[in-house]
């Protein structure tokens, strides 16, 4: 990760994404529990793809898939159970219980196993940094779907997130030899 064209990408993305997040039309960037809570996420989630690296070493992706799953699906099923919650599935109206069942097999199980694919594929640190994309995704289709507004410092973010996704792909032959 040597690559100074890695590490511009790495800027334009961050600045991109800060745009996207602190600009928002309604002001609630507050640096508040929801934030600190946000931040442990994101060292949690670098944890998790690091070890998800480590686990793609000896199983494909979509195994790598199954077994995470199961592990995440028993670790949270123990507390629902000792809570009483575990029952609250059957409660639910048919249609709410069908969007949960999509929501698991799209947001979960098929964008984790292509996240996966990519780490095999192109790496970790270049699969990582492509996921920076997101803010910009979530505000194009809050706008399509909601009708969210963009303001003009978001919509630039916008196209710093495309560039250094850009510069990123760019500079992936530097980074791959380094990973």
């Amino acid at each position: 990760v040597k690559s100074p064209a890695f590490w511009l990408s790495v800027i334009v993305m961050l600045t991109g994404a800060t745009l996207i997040i602190v600009f928002n039309p309604a002001n609630q960037f507050d640096l508040n529990k929801g934030a600190f809570l946000l931040f442990i996420c994101q060292i949690f989630w670098a944890c998790y793809i690091l070890v998800v690296k480590k686990i793609l070493k000896f199983r494909n992706p979509v195994i790598s898939m199954a077994y995470i799953s199961t592990a995440i699906a028993l670790f949270h099923l123990v507390p629902a159970i000792v809570t009483g919650q575990a029952a609250v599935y059957g409660t639910l109206p048919a249609k709410t219980l069908i969007i949960v069942i999509l929501s698991g097999v799209f947001s979960i199980a098929a964008s984790h196993t292509l996240f996966y694919n990519a780490v095999n594929k192109i790496g970790v640190v270049i699969a990582n940094n492509g996921l920076l994309i997101q803010p910009l995704i979530v505000c194009l289709l809050s706008y399509l779907l909601f009708g969210e507004k963009l303001t003009p410092p978001q919509m630039g973010g916008g196209v710093l997130l495309i560039l250094g996704a850009w510069l990123t792909y760019r500079a992936k032959p530097a980074v791959a030899k380094v990973e």
